[in-house]
């Protein structure tokens, strides 16, 4: 009886030691990693990256799409004290690079303490001439489709 309890203790810390550090290793990875490597979010990886002293703030209209957002809404404020830009050229040749250079969709990634705001995708559109932004994931909804 002592043999089998024995064993049950030592099966139940090897199994506690080894959930321990998978937890671990999953929280030393940074988001900005976890996005950039995020077969789903990081599929560009020559961002222009800037980073400001001071938090800024900036509302978003969708103009004509949809916002991926858990409540939804047409309408977000982020603020975001860095912010990551990119044409969305993942699958052009050089050439088609060129020659959409300024009809391409903008992708652009907001942060805040090193933790994603949105991500968003700006389209443009010939009826205004514009890039319009199209697409918003909130954090919350990039957190839970992160893969």
């Amino acid at each position: 009886m002592k043999r089998r309890s024995f064993f049950v203790f030592l099966i139940a810390f090897v199994f506690g030691f080894c959930v321990s550090q998978i937890k671990d290793a999953n929280a030393s990875v940074s988001e900005k990693e976890a996005i950039s490597n995020s077969s789903y979010w990081g599929f560009i990886k020559n961002y222009d990256k800037k980073k400001y002293d001071s938090e800024k703030t900036r509302g978003l209209t969708v103009f004509h799409e949809v916002v991926y957002t858990t409540g939804n809404v047409r309408n977000l404020t982020i603020v975001y004290d860095e912010i990551w830009e990119a044409d969305d050229a993942a699958f052009l040749t050089p050439a088609e690079i060129q020659k959409y250079k300024n009809d391409l969709n903008h992708i652009k990634i907001y942060w805040k303490n090193d933790k994603v705001q949105a991500y968003v995708i700006e389209r443009k559109y010939t009826s205004t001439g514009a890039h319009e932004v199209t697409d918003i994931f909130d954090r919350a909804y990039i957190l839970k489709n992160m893969r």
